[in-house]
């Protein structure tokens, strides 16, 4: 097998890996969202409420092969699951490409996973636990004394926690003014969280990226939608448009 055969078998690998921490993730979001226990013993048929074998978890194959469908009660299985293991596949096969396998691939998936799971969350809820912005923090604690440049870590850190402050007064003075929310905490959370782990201009990217993100989505939103409905209508969350923009950036 040839070095170039070998990184694509790797990356094929890694990519399952992502697709069966995509399918985790999604069950930890939904739950976290909804208020309900985050570990429990097997997997189950939401419907049919039969434990689910390893047949019937393997990433991507078993909802093709099952043909969308539990195997137990043929109760359909939500594509939304499919989706999310050919995501985070995809995410985690473009780390590895991009960075092989060394401390900046290893940053990269813990931003994507816990930018992820908290999107989940606030698409369901409209709201990310505390916990998946801590965590992400911690563990950048933790690989920081791996760096090569610790003053540029630090560096960072410390533009981390400028931007968190100066964006959460600008939306408080912003909310004050509108009286509305602008900006939910778990958005600035998201944001810090991003910036901690992408330098400065990738950090730009990101926010450009959003940005541009959510005016197509609000362009789309108004375009589908009645006027007076869209005023009305709680926006579409921005965790996750802060999920993509930031992966998108950090591959850059």
């Amino acid at each position: 097998m040839s070095p170039q055969e070998y990184r694509i078998f790797t990356a094929i690998i890694i990519g399952m890996a992502g697709a069966s921490f995509g399918s985790y993730l999604l069950c930890v979001g939904e739950r976290m969202a909804l208020r309900k226990k985050v570990v429990r013993a097997y997997s189950i048929c939401p419907v049919c409420g039969h434990n689910l074998s390893g047949f019937d978890l393997i990433p991507v194959f078993s909802w093709i092969f099952l043909k969308g469908r539990c195997r137990y009660c043929k109760a359909p299985i939500p594509v939304k699951h499919l989706v999310t293991e050919l995501i985070m596949a995809a995410v985690f096969s473009l780390l590895f490409l991009r960075f092989d396998l060394s401390l900046v691939f290893l940053e990269g998936i813990v931003l994507s996973t816990f930018l992820f799971t908290a999107s989940v969350s606030d698409w369901i809820s409209g709201r990310a636990d505390d916990i998946l912005f801590i965590l992400p923090a911690v563990i950048w604690a933790v690989f920081l004394p791996l760096s090569d440049d610790m003053t540029v870590e630090l560096t960072r850190l410390a533009i981390a926690v400028m931007t968190y402050t100066c964006l959460l007064l600008i939306v408080i003075l912003i909310e004050r003014i509108m009286k509305r929310t602008v900006l939910g905490g778990a958005d600035i959370k998201a944001l810090f969280i991003s910036c901690l782990y992408l330098h400065l201009y990738g950090f730009m990217n990101m926010l450009v990226l959003s940005i541009i993100i959510s005016a197509v989505l609000f362009f789309l939103v108004f375009l589908l939608t009645k006027k007076e409905n869209v005023i009305r209508r709680r926006m579409f969350p921005y965790i996750p448009v802060i999920f993509i923009s930031a992966v998108t950036a950090y591959l850059i």
